[in-house]
């Protein structure tokens, strides 16, 4: 098992963008078209998968660095990453948060 999120792993399906994770870097229109796609399906098949359960590595690890305790684990996907679009276009703009 990958140990993608601390405590979330044995739960939970990682889908890794390629992206510097900056803030700036923007995500490519087809990376997130693909995206999108997938997360469709994925709901499509599992009702389990709402538009809360979609969540990125920066909501659910706040652990700090060891060696650096001011400073956070996992920040991706980042600023530039567009977390609300993509749950419109997977769960639609009036789709209910469960």
């Amino acid at each position: 098992m990958a140990h993608h999120v601390l405590t979330h792993s044995h739960r939970s399906i990682a889908i890794e963008l390629i992206n510097d994770g900056d803030g700036r870097d923007a995500f490519a229109p087809a990376q997130i078209d693909v995206l999108v796609a997938l997360l469709q399906d994925i709901a499509r098949r599992h009702p389990a998968v709402t538009r809360a359960a979609v969540q990125r590595h920066s909501d659910l690890d706040r652990g700090r660095l060891p060696c650096s305790p001011a400073r956070r684990r996992k920040l991706d996907p980042g600023a530039a990453y567009p977390h609300q679009a993509v749950l419109d276009r997977v769960f639609g703009t009036d789709a209910p948060v469960r």
